[in-house]
């Protein structure tokens, strides 16, 4: 199960890579400008990264990260929506370089940052809770500018959880308690088929963080699964879990007038 979570969650990750490269509209961050420059940035540092993780080998991983690169722009230009872009390309190759200063010995660092969340997951109180709250906040608020596709950030937690998730086990032990990644994962699950009403988020945040925690209903028999695939599945079901509910109730109320 261990080279499964890191083949699969590669093999996930550059099709996620590959599929928003050719999206007409790919918003990923609460900015009202055009920030594709920071989704190829960050997409091919951290395409890279699990290339050389991965392969053990600079050149190999260079090669197949800028392979995937120049795919996008050839295939943008097959496109009606999208057009070849020179700048997009050079955004690509700027993420790779700096990840190639980064090496192999500072991988692991940036590993451990995805891992848990940019630091939160070292909280030493109640860190799953902590990254749930501020994923939904950041959600929610960036949502109501309509600057940020929810559904695209789930695309690329899933690959990203499944890979850093599997790297923390190694790293640090047996489900490492530093890892919350898999927790902003299962959150991101309810919000991106629910609208952006402040209560609705409130409940999913409230039903995820129930399910995640009590683990009813079979996820305490996922969560026994090996690797990083058992770190997160237990956390992607607490979501589906947590949207049934709230879709449920929802429906139910709909029948006294009380919509959201």
């Amino acid at each position: 199960m261990r080279k499964f979570s890191y083949t699969f969650g590669l093999f996930l990750y550059i099709c996620a890579v590959l599929y928003l490269g050719i999206y007409p509209r790919v918003r990923i961050l609460p900015v009202a400008f055009d920030a594709s420059f920071i989704f190829h940035t960050v997409g091919f540092f951290i395409l890279y990264l699990f290339l050389l993780d991965r392969l053990k080998h600079k050149l190999l991983s260079l090669l197949i990260a800028l392979l995937v690169a120049i795919l996008i722009e050839l295939l943008q230009g097959y496109l009606p929506s999208r057009s070849r872009s020179f700048a997009d390309l050079v955004y690509d190759i700027t993420g790779i370089l700096l990840a190639l200063i980064v090496g192999f010995r500072g991988k692991d660092v940036v590993f451990k940052i995805l891992a848990s969340v940019m630091g939160i997951g070292y909280s030493p109180i109640a860190p799953g809770t902590i990254a749930s709250f501020v994923f939904s906040i950041v959600i929610y608020l960036s949502s109501r500018y309509r600057v940020i596709y929810v559904w695209q950030i789930s695309l690329l937690l899933m690959p990203i959880s499944l890979f850093v998730s599997q790297k923390m086990e190694d790293l640090e032990g047996e489900d490492p308690k530093r890892c919350v990644v898999d927790e902003v994962l299962g959150m991101s699950i309810p919000l991106v088929f629910l609208k952006s009403n402040p209560l609705l988020y409130a409940l999913s945040f409230l039903f995820f963080r129930f399910f995640d925690i009590v683990k009813p209903f079979g996820i305490k028999n996922i969560e026994r699964i090996k690797g990083g695939l058992g770190i997160i599945l237990d956390d992607v079901v607490a979501g589906v879990y947590a949207l049934f509910l709230i879709k449920a109730a929802t429906f139910f109320l709909s029948y006294f007038g009380i919509r959201f």
